[in-house]
């Protein structure tokens, strides 16, 4: 019996630990040194987002759909993330990395499926171009990221 019951009271306690940190959103450090570590994930936009109270559909980058839908949801709706093979037709995802890469026709999936924010990271190619096109603002930057929102 006594068995049993410190048993049940380690295994309670275990449970209790390892569920009361399970939920929180840990945003991970990537590459540099210590002290040059940057966020993997585009917080200050996101922070921007939320603070403007800016609603709408957000294209962005592949990795960062699901944190963006973690942080944003109900207010925006992300393009496309991590459910691209359960979801997502194969022709959507064959245009959506056209325009991620900067391929050729690259600015036929925002035709096709017009956003009302576009976010990148700062140093794509796609990004580059995004600015050059004249129909976007840059509502955020900072060095990991550009936030543009439609002129219209």
């Amino acid at each position: 019996m006594e068995i049993a019951m410190m048993f049940i009271f380690i295994l309670s306690f275990s449970l209790f630990f390892t569920l009361s940190g399970s939920f929180r959103l840990n945003i991970p450090l990537c590459g540099g040194a210590s002290d040059e570590q940057k966020l993997c994930y585009p917080t200050g936009a996101v922070e921007y987002i939320k603070q403007k109270r800016i609603t709408g559909n957000i294209l962005t980058l592949f990795e960062w759909g699901e944190y963006l839908i973690w942080e944003t949801y109900p207010h925006c709706k992300i393009g496309l993330d991590g459910r691209y093979e359960t979801v997502y037709p194969n022709w959507v995802c064959d245009k959506y990395f056209d325009f991620l890469n900067a391929r050729p026709g690259w600015s036929e999936f925002l035709k096709q499926f017009p956003p009302d924010m576009i976010l990148l990271p700062a140093s794509r190619k796609v990004t580059s171009l995004i600015r050059k096109e004249g129909t976007w603002d840059i509502a955020m930057e900072n060095s990991g990221s550009v936030l543009f929102i439609r002129k219209d």
